[in-house]
């Protein structure tokens, strides 16, 4: 959240102490792997992109995360309860009826490994 610093304490002592996120493998692509699964390396770059949420919007973008949803497959919680403390959390971290928030990442562009052709 671009204008409330306390939505990033929120996220991590809060958010992320009630549905942790589940174990999952953070190692980059590299060309090796690409290459054996018969793909090269086009282009990679990094974004920046500023989305615009409301209380809601954010609620139900949350509740399509994984966090979320590990732990209502789990049955410890269930979406509808999920979604309303998603709600009842939120709603005094925004300060206006939309608040920007700044999501970035890396992007690798594949393209389809061209095989040498022998004689």
């Amino acid at each position: 959240m671009l204008e409330n610093a306390a939505f990033v304490d929120w996220n991590k002592n809060v958010y992320l102490k009630r549905y942790p996120t589940p174990p999952r493998d953070y190692t980059p692509l590299t060309q090796d792997a690409a290459t054996a699964a018969g793909f090269d390396f086009a282009h990679a770059e990094e974004y920046t992109n500023e989305v615009s949420f409301s209380v809601k919007e954010l609620a139900c973008y949350l509740s399509t995360q994984s966090n979320m949803i590990a732990a209502i497959e789990a049955g410890r919680e269930t979406a509808a309860n999920a979604l309303a403390w998603l709600h009842c959390e939120l709603a005094p971290l925004f300060r206006r009826e939309q608040e920007r928030f700044a999501f970035a990442g890396n992007i690798c562009y594949l393209r389809k490994a061209t095989v040498a052709q022998g004689n």
